[in-house]
């Protein structure tokens, strides 16, 4: 088979995953599990994505960012000290659909429902495309990239989340580089910076991956042709963060709004690991043992990752940790692609593939339900 199969397979698949979601959510009424009335419907799937920070996401799509205080110099200065603020999220999803919901006339959950299955269907497109030049194999990327988003909590990639488009951005970003094709990868670090915080400190992994695809690996070599080429790429995506910054000083008083605004979330500053088994709940305790895993699955399997693999991996782990807690951490790690581009090569190499591959897919579906009935650790 060639690629030309196995990618509207994979799609199909995605898409029918969807409707598996809505069916688990109408049958668990149905048998009287929660307290929802879903019903076989697009809006009943419209709700059942639209939970926790899409709320977020539709305020700054509909009404904008809060703009401070006006100051007797013309300024303006907003106050992070007390409540959460929408400037702990990032523009380019939100703005992508408020552009949409006004041209379309439409409302937001509509958009973000078309946004959130394009952005999805890109990151699939782009996981399988990457795995397909790593792994030398179509067949291999196939199964890499089913693995992978069967696999527990994964459900983020359809929900009104920036997981999707992140991700997307992410692995098409890595996948250019691969092809060398350095203006597409440029375009596509734009969005990157604008999605997550984390998205311009990703650029490490991203510029030693393309060292590594170049075989430039002296020092000296650095500036070079090649070296100097692979750091233009990143210029575009620079710039544009730059003008987020004093846009963000323009409205609020603080160039780095994004940051003060996590105050309201009450995140702290501190050494990564501190934030294991801070609290006594259960979410806490869950969460802790994941990245627990997490780690030893990394350190573990360390031989498997190229430096650029583990840098973006250790990102993505001590990042969320250093801000105190370790809520949301198996949200924020499920981007972390090349956990589970090793961890899918493994279980692509055993016998049983087929049966891990069904337990991962109920487990998802398990997970999936705590995001249905809104536990925390659905999140």
């Amino acid at each position: 088979m060639n690629t030309n199969h196995f990618l509207p397979k994979l799609i199909a698949l995605f898409i029918l995953l969807k409707f598996v979601y809505l069916i688990f959510s109408v049958v668990s009424d149905k048998i009287n599990f929660t307290d929802n009335k879903s019903t076989f419907s697009i809006e009943s799937y419209k709700e059942l994505s639209m939970r926790k920070d899409a709320h977020w996401y539709k305020k700054i799509a509909i009404d904008g960012y809060t703009k401070g205080i006006k100051q007797a110099d013309g300024s303006r200065y907003l106050n992070f000290s007390s409540g959460q603020s929408e400037w702990a999220f990032f523009p380019f999803y939100p703005m992508i659909n408020g552009i949409l919901v006004k041209i379309l006339n439409v409302e937001y959950k509509t958009v973000a429902l078309a946004t959130s299955l394009i952005f999805s269907i890109l990151a699939i497109i782009g996981y399988f495309l990457f795995c397909e030049n790593y792994f030398n194999s179509e067949h291999r990327a196939f199964w890499c990239t089913t693995i992978t988003f069967v696999f527990p909590f994964h459900f983020y990639f359809s929900m009104f989340l920036t997981e999707g488009p992140f991700l997307a951005c992410l692995v098409w970003t890595f996948y250019f580089i691969s092809r060398n094709n350095l203006l597409f990868a440029s375009i596509v670090l734009i969005p990157l910076v604008l999605l997550r915080p984390n998205g311009l400190i990703l650029f490490l992994p991203i510029f030693i991956y393309y060292l590594e695809k170049n075989k430039i690996l002296k020092f000296k070599s650095f500036f070079g042709i090649i070296g100097i080429k692979g750091i233009a790429i990143f210029i575009p995506a620079v710039l544009t963060f730059c003008v987020y910054i004093f846009y963000q000083y323009s409205l609020t008083g603080h160039l780095f709004a994004f940051k003060e605004a996590q105050n309201g979330w009450g995140k702290e500053m501190m050494f990564p690991l501190s934030a294991l088994f801070k609290s006594g709940d259960f979410n806490c305790q869950a969460t802790s043992w994941y990245v627990i895993g997490v780690i030893g699955f990394f350190i573990f399997n360390l031989k498997r990752f190229n430096l650029s693999f583990k840098i973006l991996v250790i990102f993505s782990l001590m990042l969320p940790l250093m801000s105190g807690s370790t809520y949301s951490m198996i949200r924020y790690l499920s981007v972390a692609f090349p956990l589970f581009l090793v961890l899918s090569e493994i279980i692509y190499n055993s016998k049983f593939r087929l049966y891990v591959v069904l337990i991962l897919f109920i487990v998802h579906l398990g997970s999936f339900y705590l995001w249905y009935v809104d536990h925390p650790l659905g999140f």
